[in-house]
């Protein structure tokens, strides 16, 4: 073969792998920029993940501490107004104590007795009240037992402790009616820890 034929062949079969090698390494290129734009995308994706997940978990520490600062703040207004509202109870307490057993204290006696025995049935019951309540409590029962003559009512010796008022009981004991000031009191509480609230806790939220 001439050496003409020969450099022709030679080239064209050069040219040939070039051309062949050029495609691979063109295929190549595309796969790695492909590769490397999947990774960078992957990359960017895992990242914002990341980052989602850090602000979702940053978020829920934020509310929890928000929460648990909420939370102590009102557990700490809730005991101050309990603390508060048992003052409350005890200077009413206090003040109904030391009431002059007077004339007037003894009209409030008969009144309560009065309501007191409307709510009972018939019978014997004796009236128990705290020492200092003796006289005007005897008085109101003087004075009360006319309009009720179906009911025999006795004055016990036997003395309560407490701020005042009086306790009904039958005389087979099944029958018990607690009027003392604390009870009575016991009883309003729904109603003056509301106005206690509204009043000086309702704007402090």
């Amino acid at each position: 073969m001439p050496t003409n034929e020969v450099e022709t062949t030679i080239g064209k079969v050069l040219e040939q792998e070039s051309q062949a090698l050029t495609a691979l390494l063109d295929e190549a290129l595309k796969s790695a920029l492909k590769a490397i734009d999947e990774y960078e995308l992957n990359a960017d994706n895992a990242f914002d993940a990341i980052m989602l997940e850090g602000k979702k978990e940053a978020e829920n520490v934020k509310r929890k501490m928000l929460g648990s600062a909420e939370l102590q703040a009102r557990n700490l207004q809730l005991s101050a107004y309990e603390e508060f509202f048992g003052g409350v109870i005890k200077d009413a307490l206090e003040a109904i104590s030391s009431l002059p057993r007077d004339s007037r204290y003894e009209k409030a006696m008969v009144a309560l007795l009065r309501d007191a025995i409307a709510e009972l049935d018939e019978g014997k019951y004796s009236v128990s009240c705290v020492a200092k309540d003796a006289k005007a409590v005897s008085d109101a029962l003087e004075e009360v037992k006319e309009e009720f003559p179906r009911h025999e009512l006795v004055l016990s010796r036997k003395h309560l402790d407490g701020a005042g008022g009086f306790v009904l009981k039958s005389k087979d004991g099944t029958i018990e009616l607690d009027d003392t000031f604390e009870a009575r009191l016991e009883r309003m509480k729904p109603n003056i820890r509301k106005r206690v609230y509204e009043r000086y806790f309702k704007e402090v939220r």
